[in-house]
């Protein structure tokens, strides 16, 4: 799909192979020093939109959730973890949650997501709703595609 949409913007892609969670921050570390990586990374800057996942922090909501261990999942959860936007951890107001989670991780940075000028999330399932709204809160997405179940408990939540 990178290499579709480069080709009809007329660019280049840059793209890596590696999981977005490791077991633990060396293995992250060393991969991040990958040239691949490495070259993907250091055009975060000049990215001028972006499509991001949002994860509702529950079963079955999030690729992330689903990947960690019970216990992290709980730890997490307790310290108010509700969303996971393209693997940054927020809270409900938004605001990004560091973690051992956080330093395995292969991607992003809330700070590195805030600077895309825009950040379209596809965001489906009402169970979404108060993810959306972290995100949205965050400064990390401002642009939705969704269905209308989605859209309408959104404008709920957002009106109370």
């Amino acid at each position: 799909m990178v290499r579709d949409v480069a080709r009809v913007a007329g660019g280049p892609a840059y793209f890596f192979y590696a999981p977005m969670a490791v077991p633990d921050a060396a293995t992250a570390q060393a991969l991040r020093r990958q040239p691949e990586v490495a070259q993907a990374f250091s055009r975060i800057g000049a990215v001028t939109r972006a499509v991001a996942g949002v994860g509702a922090w529950e079963a079955e909501q999030s690729t992330l959730f689903d990947a960690t261990s019970t216990t992290e999942r709980r730890e997490l959860a307790r310290r108010g973890v509700c969303a996971e936007i393209s693997g940054v951890l927020v809270d409900a107001d938004g605001n990004p949650v560091r973690s051992d989670l956080t330093e395995r991780m292969i991607g992003i940075t809330a700070d590195q997501m805030r600077a895309v000028p825009e950040v379209i999330a596809i965001v489906y399932g009402g169970a979404k709703v108060r993810a959306v709204l972290a995100a949205v809160r965050g400064g990390m997405v401002n642009s939705l595609v969704t269905h209308s179940t989605l859209a309408e408990l959104l404008i709920a939540a957002a009106a109370t």
